[in-house]
């Protein structure tokens, strides 16, 4: 059964098999594994398959173009969500959710042997199902402090566009891996739950990155 698939079934079926806690928004600064998972798709889209790529998907042949790169507006949003399948102190609990990214990225120096100044944008959507286990909270008056290990599954679709007075370049992409991760999360203890979470991930294709993001729980 491929990834895909089993991503669907716990999407599906886990929910069903642990008490729900409710629902999360986050949002954060846009996810740098996406990112270079796009502009790699969208450099070799119209230069065939780029060299010497790796785990980069081909953004470093995209980033070393005269001129540099600069990267930014890259944010998401993300919809989740969470039920607890254990409690003893430490906590197991499982996340299924939706997420959506936007990001641009400008080359001042073009791209290739097209020198004028070029623009990329990438959007994405992303289906994820991961199991978190938490340890026992620090409490720090009215907040609580926790850190934790996540294991799970994404698939995402990409769409990008690259414009510049000679070139427009348009593609779709789509990437399925597994991930793992490290955290910490400050939270508030009352209702409505908000706070701040940190951390990073691997993926199984090899690429890596840190996350940062803010969410209220409801």
């Amino acid at each position: 059964m491929c990834l895909r698939s089993v991503l669907l079934a716990l999407l599906t079926c886990l929910p069903g098999f642990a008490a729900a806690d409710g629902w999360e928004v986050s949002a954060g600064r846009g996810s740098s594994h996406h990112l270079r998972h796009a502009g790699g798709a969208l450099y070799t889209s119209f230069f065939g398959e780029p060299p010497g790529t790796g785990d980069d998907f081909g953004l470093s042949d995209l980033t070393s173009q005269p001129g540099g790169v600069a990267v930014d507006a890259a944010s998401h949003w993300a919809l989740r969500r969470s039920g607890t399948l254990h409690e003893g102190g430490a906590r197991l609990r499982y996340s299924v959710g939706l997420e959506h990214g936007r990001a641009r990225i400008d080359l001042p120096g073009g791209l290739g042997i097209f020198t004028d100044p070029a623009l990329a944008r990438v959007e994405s959507w992303t289906l994820e199902a991961r199991l978190i286990a938490d340890s026992p909270p620090l409490r720090l008056g009215r907040a609580e402090l926790r850190h934790g290990a996540e294991i799970g599954a994404l698939a995402t679709r990409y769409r990008a566009r690259l414009t510049s007075a000679l070139l427009d370049i348009r593609t779709d992409a789509s990437m399925a891996t597994p991930f793992v991760g490290l955290g910490i999360t400050l939270s508030t203890t009352a209702a409505p739950r908000m706070g701040l979470r940190a951390g990073g991930r691997a993926y199984g294709n090899g690429g890596r990155e840190a996350r940062l993001e803010l969410f209220a729980g409801f």
